[in-house]
């Protein structure tokens, strides 16, 4: 590969990708009120390559792909295999007065499943897919198809980032990763794919079992809650959502689309402190051929886009 890579940064805008980041609306309940509260916090962002310090940030950020079944992958393993690529891939830090030694917030990064078919954390993936997808064998069967060719190379893009952190980071990330992968191919490195590979996080809404309870204490909370919940469209409850907004277009050039449930349960009411619903997890598994991805990643810049006027030079550190 060659040497130090093209510095890049993305400046976030306050209403679109120009370094701010938006905080969600998160609910303050007192006895008497249900009162949400939306607040703008202005933090700048920095672009990284893979560090040694990341590691634990990488394993934070690698667990909420799996979910409740993270303890099925040694993300140890895993996030050491990220961390053993420096050139390939980013990180997305706020800014300070040192910023390599802020958590990240984001990343994107992508690995060989063939190259590293013998280490831990890619077998136990493969293992748990397997587990995952037994009643769907017709689909495992294309899938393993595609994970054991070795003269065809599957690239497991990871992707993931905090639930505040603005979309908008996602396009820059892309557009690196596509140059890495061309200077990696070109020194003769691994990542001439013929296919990637992407664990995608969905949910559908689904009513809560608390507002539905009978015997719930009804206090005046319980009260509002409810009264938010008669507010939801109907036709919404039981929809498919993606929790990125970006695997929505890597959808739509997928060969391979096949969903499944975690092993382990989760609880639909669990994330009502950001819902006024219930929330159903689930998985997709989507792979796509390699050519498309410069398409992808140019339709993700388009849906994710900051004006023109703002756009400035990319620059990672």
């Amino acid at each position: 590969m060659t040497g130090e890579k093209r510095k890049a940064e993305e400046i976030i805008e306050k209403e679109d990708i120009k370094n701010k980041k938006k905080a969600e609306a998160s609910d303050s309940e007192s006895e008497n009120e249900d009162e949400e509260i939306n607040e703008i916090i202005d933090v700048d962002f920095e672009f990284f390559d893979p560090q040694p310090q990341d590691f634990y940030g990488y394993k934070i950020l690698l667990k909420q792909i799996f979910g409740n079944d993270h303890e099925y992958i040694n993300l140890s393993d895993l996030a050491d295999l990220v961390l053993s690529q420096p050139l390939l891939g980013s990180s997305v830090k706020v800014q300070s007065e040192d910023p390599k030694k802020e958590d990240p917030y984001a990343m994107l990064s992508v690995l060989n499943m063939q190259e590293h078919k013998d280490k831990e954390s890619i077998k136990q993936i493969k293992k748990y897919l397997n587990s995952r997808l037994t009643k769907k064998q017709i689909s495992l069967k294309k899938l393993n198809a595609y994970l054991d060719d070795e003269s065809k190379p599957v690239g497991i893009l990871l992707n993931e980032r905090l639930i505040n952190m603005p979309p908008q980071v996602v396009p820059p990330m892309f557009r690196m990763l596509l140059e890495e992968i061309q200077w990696a191919i070109e020194d003769k490195e691994p990542y001439e794919f013929a296919y990637y590979m992407v664990i995608s996080k969905l949910y559908r809404m689904v009513e809560s079992k608390v507002d539905k309870d009978e015997n719930a204490p009804q206090t005046s909370v319980n009260q509002n809650k409810k009264s938010k919940m008669e507010k939801i469209d109907p036709e919404d409850l039981n929809k498919v959502f993606y929790f990125q907004p970006e695997d929505e277009i890597i959808e739509k050039y997928s060969v391979l689309k096949v969903d499944f449930r975690m092993a382990k349960a989760t609880n639909t009411d669990s994330k009502r402190t950001f819902y006024d619903y219930g929330i159903d997890p689930f998985r997709r598994v989507l792979v796509f051929p390699a050519d498309k991805l410069q398409t992808i990643t140019d339709e993700i810049s388009e849906l994710l886009k900051e004006p023109e006027n703002n756009k400035q030079a990319e620059k990672k550190y």
